[in-house]
């Protein structure tokens, strides 16, 4: 991987459709406050048209400051744990938000801008 370039990660999620106001709600609770602890930028990609299917498919893209794949994961990691530990309700919310999806893959991508 070049060093040069800071890498980010690519979370592609499904949930179930009848749980996108709850998924959104619990992102809201939770995913500022990891932006917060580990200078992230986080971009949700959400399709434009409404699904018609069971499942909505979309993308959590987060711009990490990280030269390597383990400085990310070694930043998001020990972000959640400790706000599990400081912050109230942290761990529930990261629970619940965990209930509504159906299916998660992630990749570590490096940015380029041309």
């Amino acid at each position: 991987m070049n060093k040069e370039h800071p890498i980010d990660l690519v979370v592609s999620l499904s949930i179930n459709t009848k749980d996108e106001t709850r998924y959104k709600a619990l992102a809201q609770e939770v995913f500022p406050s990891i932006m917060t602890k580990t200078g992230w930028q986080l971009t949700t990609l959400w399709p434009v048209e409404p699904s018609e299917t069971e499942t909505i498919a979309f993308h959590n893209l987060w711009q990490t400051n990280a030269l390597s794949k383990d400085q990310a994961e070694t930043a998001l990691t020990q972000a959640i744990n400790d706000l599990c530990q400081q912050a109230a309700g942290f761990a529930e919310n990261l629970e619940q938000i965990d209930l509504t999806i159906v299916e998660e893959e992630l990749q570590y991508v490096q940015r380029y801008h041309y």
